[in-house]
């Protein structure tokens, strides 16, 4: 019996041992139902603080509200440049993962090219 017998013999014997012991895998329910609840926490917060920024950012329009018109419309302001500026650096976060992405994958189709041409 050579060496690659064996091993298959082997792979045989151990493939055959899992499938008979009934084994299941994935999520436990626990986990399922605390991520559940956690993700909604992390809905609402996200859904309050969004509901905070909109509030400085209607100041722009009714500056009134806040007291001061002068005061309301700066408060406002500055919302909506804090607002657009974490909306940019999260586009650059995502399209620069998305640019190394391609870029990966142009060098390994290019380096495959040349393989197959050599």
């Amino acid at each position: 019996m050579n060496v690659i017998s064996a091993a298959q013999t082997l792979e045989t014997q151990y493939l055959k041992a899992q499938t008979s012991q009934k084994t299941r895998g994935g999520l436990q329910k626990r986990w399922y139902f605390s991520l559940l609840i956690a993700s909604i926490i992390l809905s609402a917060l996200a859904g309050f603080v969004n509901w905070f920024s909109a509030y400085f950012v209607v100041l722009i329009f009714e500056p009134s509200v806040w007291g001061d018109p002068t005061e309301g419309f700066m408060i406002g302001l500055i919302a909506i440049i804090i607002i657009i500026t974490m909306q940019l650096f999260a586009w650059r976060k995502g399209m620069l993962a998305s640019l190394s992405a391609v870029a990966v994958a142009v060098a390994v189709a290019v380096a495959v090219a040349v393989a197959v041409a050599v």
